[in-house]
């Protein structure tokens, strides 16, 4: 209780003055109580509301409750179990199954990587110092379609019905979420009961051409289509399938031999074995045979007999026996020694052309041993056969050429392995070769194991080397070529850029090459070409001139004068030289007459040709000079002044 004082003010006006006066009286008590409501928690979500969650997928679901006092602990649980507390990042014990997916932080539900599982109610408690609420929410997990229950696998008869039943789950369903289906099959012969979850599948009447695979397919929209196979036998009786390959079995004395039985037929079936009219298992040792029997798929079913320890009594034909509810059937297995192949057969022709027929055949019994083929053809009515073997080993397609157009022709094959040769077929296969057309290329004899499946990358690898090597070559001869020009070209451009001696009484035709084939040279180029003991070469071959030769310079000295003309036309005579060589216009060369009293200086030089020259052999003197010339020379090495057939040359 507290007391409270009136204060009262007025104001005086005094002299002009304003004065304020406040006056202070004790009043009676008043007394003043505040009281505010409180509450227990009270959550703001409705009760089981639902809280929708994708499979794989996390989320966090808020329950705050408003209280007073507002201080308020929550606590969730699922099934009874208390979850994981996360808050203050200390963490209390709890459930094991729901310790790590689901976990709380006061009013906050933390689900991580939801599973179907997961999907259910949880609780949720809220407390302060007035009380305790509680609540629910619903956690919906969404998942796609999943196949639950299939009947796998109906055996049915001729004109009976089959029924299949699939179950399937899913969140959420929807309306034909399960449906059948089949590929090529008329659906249209079928019925269907659809329930929730369910679906039967009837199908009518069937026959052995409806065995097969029918799908159950389940979807509801979410994810992908869940689908599982269910399969459709129809009851026949058996059916014995045996390869050829099968039918004979090689073996030897003192070895072990497998026998092999193939049938079809449904429902199960059993496999019984005999010898010489004998059921073996009845008569005979267990030590001297076993048998074993395997399913392979819906229909197909396989026995197995092992002969142990061969003796010469063991070989011979061995009948195995499938049979069921519906009925039985038979093949004979011949047991017999290794030895040469057995012929080919079933030979067929597979094309033709103008000069060439495709063979085909199946290789007969070999003993397991890899064999080769030979194949005999002939113009029909002939009797003069061709042979030609196969290569490679095993090939059982090939392609004869070096025929002649428009002919008919018989073809017959054997074979042979490491053991020995059989005989010709007996079948004689004919084929007519087409007529010839032009430009019609002819081919050569190949297997064609591209045809077959067993070396079909063969005949394409060789062709991508052949390729590839032809190519080469040809690009390389290309080089070659345009090297080769291009050297020529060099040659000829220096040749003529070179420095050549200077005659008077010689053209530039007259300059011809190859020193080494020739007795004297002028600066590195031959006159003509010189007898090689008996024989000489006639050809007149290109040669380089040498840069490196300074030039020579001559001129002809006035003031001598021949005794008489130089008769040139006893020298082209015995003159192998080229026409090129032979300047028509010097037949006559008219030289100035000089006084023979004229001298020669110290460095001009007198030779002659020598002993085995073609060239006329005399020494130039003053008092004989059919032709004289006065060489002046620079730094080079004396030279000399010959008379040829052509002039005078500087060498």
């Amino acid at each position: 209780m507290k007391h409270y004082q009136l204060m009262q003010v007025s104001n005086v006006v005094e002299n002009s003055l304003i004065f304020s006066r406040a006056d202070f009286t004790i009043i009676q008590k008043v007394i003043i109580d505040f009281s505010l409501p409180t509450d227990k928690p009270e959550f703001l979500l409705t009760p089981a509301e639902r809280f929708d969650v994708l499979e794989s997928e996390s989320t966090v679901v808020n329950l705050t409750a408003k209280a007073n006092p507002p201080q308020v602990t929550y606590s969730w649980t699922r099934n009874g179990l208390p979850l994981l507390d996360m808050a203050d990042g200390s963490a209390r014990p709890s459930g094991v199954r729901y310790g790590h997916r689901a976990v709380y932080r006061g009013p906050l539900l933390e689900l991580t990587d939801v599973t179907r599982e997961d999907g259910g109610e949880y609780g949720c408690e809220a407390a302060n110092t007035e009380g305790v609420t509680w609540t629910t929410v619903n956690i919906n997990v969404i998942f796609p379609a999943r196949i639950t229950k299939l009947t796998r696998t109906v055996v049915a008869g001729s004109s009976e019905t089959a029924e299949f039943e699939c179950e399937a789950i899913a969140n959420p369903f929807v309306s034909r979420m399960i449906t059948w289906r089949r590929a090529g099959f008329d659906m249209s012969r079928t019925h269907e009961t659809v329930e929730k979850g369910k679906s039967t599948l009837s199908v009518l009447n069937v026959t052995r051409q409806d065995a097969g695979e029918f799908e159950c397919v389940a979807y509801n929209g979410i994810g992908t289509e869940a689908v599982q196979l269910a399969h459709l036998i129809v009851k026949f009786k058996p059916e014995v399938r045996l390869p050829h390959s099968f039918v004979d079995v090689a073996g030897e004395e003192g070895e072990a031999a497998r026998l092999v039985c193939l049938a079809e037929g449904a429902p199960a079936m059993n496999f019984v074995w005999s010898y010489n009219g004998g059921v073996i298992g009845d008569n005979f040792s267990s030590s001297k045979y076993a048998s074993q029997a395997a399913q392979l798929d819906d229909v197909t079913w396989e026995s197995v007999l092992f002969v142990k320890h061969l003796q010469a009594n063991d070989f011979g034909y061995y009948t195995c026996v499938a049979r069921n509810e519906l009925g039985h059937d038979h093949v004979k297995v011949k047991l017999r020694r290794r030895g040469p192949p057995d012929p080919p057969y079933n030979i067929r022709i597979v094309n033709t052309s103008s000069d060439s027929v495709v063979l085909s055949w199946t290789p007969g019994y070999s003993s397991g041993l890899p064999q080769q083929f030979r194949i005999r053809y002939q113009v029909f009515g002939s009797n003069d056969a061709k042979y030609t073997d196969v290569f490679p080993t095993n090939t059982t397609v090939f392609i004869v050429t070096g025929l002649e157009p428009e002919k008919e022709y018989t073809f017959s094959l054997s074979a042979r392995n490491m053991l020995g040769e059989s005989l010709y077929s007996k079948e004689n296969t004919r084929a007519i070769t087409q007529k010839w057309k032009p430009g019609q290329s002819t081919p050569t004899g190949a297997s064609l194991d591209a045809l077959s499946d067993n070396n079909a990358e063969l005949p394409r690898l060789l062709l991508v080397v052949v390729s590839v090597v032809g190519s080469l070559l040809l690009a390389l001869n290309i080089v070659l070529v345009i090297c080769f020009i291009k050297r020529r070209k060099n040659r000829h451009s220096h040749s003529r850029g070179s420095p050549k001696a200077l005659t008077q009484t010689t053209t530039p035709d007259s300059l011809m090459y190859t020193p080494s084939k020739y007795q004297q040279s002028i600066n590195g180029e031959a006159i003509c070409q010189v007898d090689d003991k008996d024989s000489y070469q006639e050809e007149i071959l290109m040669k380089e001139l040498f840069e490196a030769k300074k030039q020579v310079s001559e001129k002809c000295i006035p003031g001598y004068q021949t005794a008489k003309p130089y008769d040139l036309s006893q020298s082209r005579k015995k003159d192998n030289c080229p026409d090129i060589l032979k300047n028509r216009g010097m037949d006559h060369v008219s030289l100035q007459s000089v006084p023979l009293s004229t001298t020669l200086s110290s460095s001009d030089v007198i030779t002659t040709l020598s002993d085995d020259s073609r060239y006329s052999r005399r020494v130039l003197l003053p008092d004989d000079p059919a032709s004289l010339c006065h060489t002046r020379q620079t730094d080079s090495p004396p030279g000399s002044c010959v008379l040829g057939s052509v002039g005078s040359h500087l060498v």
